[in-house]
């Protein structure tokens, strides 16, 4: 019965991690054809540059790529906003079903347990690695979204001078403004960001408490110590 309840709850878990994670592949898939189609603007040599850009239709294009990329970056901290209650679960169930099964696997090798139920230990390791695996594609793919956001920045520094045209390095320093204004990343309720410093304090905290776990367990308790004197007498 408890094997049950544990198992719908990491299916649940899980479930809500692919949902987030479906939705930033699709969100950095339109990061990449706006800076693909950014890219294409700045292709032409620089005497050819300064021509086409005078034409109202590449000042249109320039302006719904700034429309496009704002929009893009709204949608992010939408999807920011609504998986933030879900994800505050998760992590608390991921935080203590990998604190349970850490335990599990390393307390039996520090305590010299020999007689060890090898169902439990492999148990352990599959429901690590379940709990795991899934936090870790959530947090590669914020990794990938939101350096495929910065890349827009880059572009249009790297090719900022060579534009001649005043109307379109205005328009193009307006579009390095917006895109200061608007940083893409992903927290939880702007308590603490989804990314790589999440996974190191989650592995701290749970090494501290596995050493504290550890510490106490060697301590003899004091029957054990009574029981000593008395064999010792």
């Amino acid at each position: 019965m408890v094997f049950n309840g544990v198992l719908i709850g990491c299916l649940i878990q899980n479930a809500v991690i692919l949902q987030y994670s479906t939705a930033l592949i699709v969100i950095d898939h339109l990061f990449k054809v706006l800076n693909e189609n950014l890219s294409k603007m700045f292709s032409l040599s620089a005497i050819n540059i300064s021509v086409i850009f005078e034409s109202k239709v590449k000042k249109s294009t320039l302006s719904r790529l700034k429309a496009s990329y704002v929009l893009l970056s709204n949608l992010c901290h939408e999807l920011s906003d609504f998986f933030s209650f879900p994800m505050i679960f998760c992590l608390l169930s991921v935080f203590g079903s990998l604190l349970a099964t850490t335990y599990n696997l390393t307390v039996p090798l520090f305590m010299n347990i020999l007689h060890v139920n090898h169902w439990t230990f492999y148990l352990s390791i599959f429901y690590f690695l379940q709990c795991v695996f899934p936090l870790l594609v959530l947090m590669a793919y914020i990794f990938m979204l939101t350096k495929e956001s910065k890349r827009t920045s880059k572009i249009i520094d790297r090719h900022l001078a060579v534009i001649r045209n005043p109307v379109i390095k205005r328009m193009l320093n307006q579009f390095s403004v917006c895109i200061l204004h608007t940083d893409v990343k992903f927290t939880i309720f702007d308590w603490f960001s989804l990314n790589g410093s999440l996974l190191i304090s989650i592995a701290g905290s749970i090494t501290t408490y596995l050493v504290v776990a550890v510490r106490y367990q060697a301590q003899p308790t004091p029957s054990c110590i009574q029981t000593s004197k008395l064999e010792a007498k």
